[in-house]
């Protein structure tokens, strides 16, 4: 294989491939754990992890269409629509991690988690319409992109905020870490959507990574993999977890 082919590095098609299968393993165990215990909370996340997951295949499969292609990537670029059409999903699954936060920490019902529905909602309704293989779609869309991820910002600045705090305020030993690696996924999310925002920024205006891939797009995947295992320890706590703490 050649290192670029079609615009696309073979490096990328590797590592999305791996952030799939990570994910993947993740969202089964999510659900494993929600079918055992029936627990709203378990499967708000497990829906949101599995709606990642969906945008990262879908990226990815974008990816290996466009890398082997024999079509040139200036007639017909798989990349940048299914890149945005990822976004898509992962406005979908802000959704669930707004439930999440609702049905832990806040419990206002309808109003909060709506609210979120409905920005999350813009989000796709500004991106479906703009959806087709042209090349060079993404760059003409920034903006577009910016305001979904300062809006997945926002959502996991406030999952963050409330999950330290509950895991200072808590007593129990236990709850205290499950809460505090619930808010470090949280973080972590917000590093990823910093990168991926400054992945768009530096592929639209930096001529050095014109050809795109810049150093922040294999930051954002490494960082959703490694907070998505955070999280899982967190709100799952399974049992080897549970006995490692307790030594």
């Amino acid at each position: 294989m050649v290192v670029w082919q079609n615009k696309i590095p073979i490096s990328s098609i590797i590592f999305e491939l791996v952030v799939v299968i990570a994910l993947s393993f993740m969202v089964v165990t999510v659900f494993a754990r929600f079918f055992a215990k029936r627990k709203k909370p378990v499967l708000y996340l497990a829906l949101a992890y599995l709606f990642y997951n969906l945008a990262t295949l879908t990226s990815c499969i974008g990816r290996w269409l466009g890398y082997f292609s024999s079509v040139p990537y200036t007639q017909f670029s798989y990349t940048d629509f299914t890149t945005l059409f990822a976004y898509v999903l992962m406005a979908i699954a802000n959704v669930f991690i707004a439930s999440f936060i609702d049905s832990i920490f806040i419990q206002k019902g309808v109003d909060f988690v709506a609210l979120f529905a409905i920005l999350s909602g813009i989000t796709i309704g500004l991106i479906v319409p703009i959806l087709n293989f042209e090349w060079g779609n993404m760059r003409s869309h920034v903006l577009i992109v910016t305001y979904h991820l300062i809006l997945s910002v926002l959502i996991f600045l406030i999952l963050a905020i409330v999950s330290l705090r509950e895991a200072k305020m808590n007593k129990k030993k236990i709850a205290k870490i499950g809460f505090a690696l619930i808010g470090t996924y949280a973080i972590f999310m917000i590093l990823l959507f910093v990168s991926f925002t400054l992945d768009s920024i530096l592929v639209a205006y930096v001529d050095a990574f014109s050809r795109g891939y810049s150093p922040a797009y294999y930051i954002g995947w490494a960082l959703l993999v490694i907070g998505s295992i955070i999280g899982y320890l967190g709100l799952i706590m399974p049992k080897w977890f549970v006995k490692m703490l307790k030594l």
